[in-house]
């Protein structure tokens, strides 16, 4: 079952956040290989070059790609026992699943939240620079935001099947 309005509003959405992971993954490649050219060429590698991949680049790329690798279908999964259950017992256990992955991700949601406005409100800045570590954690709350968002859509909008968007 198809529901256009919802595609039309995510659509866009999965488009801008795989070019900011994809954008996330180029800056992490040139970070590392500047940093490794740096440290063992010049014996002058960048400080902050771990802690910005460690705390914004690495976080984004997990955070913000969940809800569209979930659409996708794409995350690992187990299923020794699954494809043997029958049809009914499999969509049970997919709703369980999409169930407790939600309110696993509202959790950490809320966690991060509260921890990203703790550190804006004290000024937590990385270690080796000063750039505040506050707004990393948001990352966190909109990638598991949109992720919930996905899980919505397959419990309630019948796509439990993470079937594929043409055209992507």
């Amino acid at each position: 079952m198809r529901f256009p309005q919802v595609d039309q509003i995510l659509k866009p959405v999965d488009r801008i956040l795989r070019v900011v992971c994809s954008a996330c993954v180029a800056i992490i490649a040139g970070i590392t290989t500047l940093d490794g050219l740096g440290r063992y060429l010049f014996n002058r590698p960048i400080a902050p070059a771990y802690e910005i991949t460690e705390q914004y680049l690495i976080v984004a790329v997990v955070f913000l790609a969940m809800g569209f690798v979930y659409k996708e279908g794409g995350h690992v999964d187990v299923a020794l026992l699954y494809d043997k259950l029958p049809q009914s017992v499999q969509k049970f256990l997919d709703r369980l699943n999409a169930i407790l992955i939600f309110i696993l991700f509202l959790l950490i949601a809320v966690a991060s939240w509260r921890v990203g406005v703790r550190m804006i409100r004290v000024g937590g800045v990385m270690s080796s620079i000063d750039i505040p570590t506050g707004p990393a954690h948001f990352l966190v709350v909109i990638g598991s935001i949109f992720l919930m968002i996905r899980l919505m859509e397959a419990l309630f909008l019948k796509r439990s099947d993470h079937s594929k968007d043409e055209g992507q």
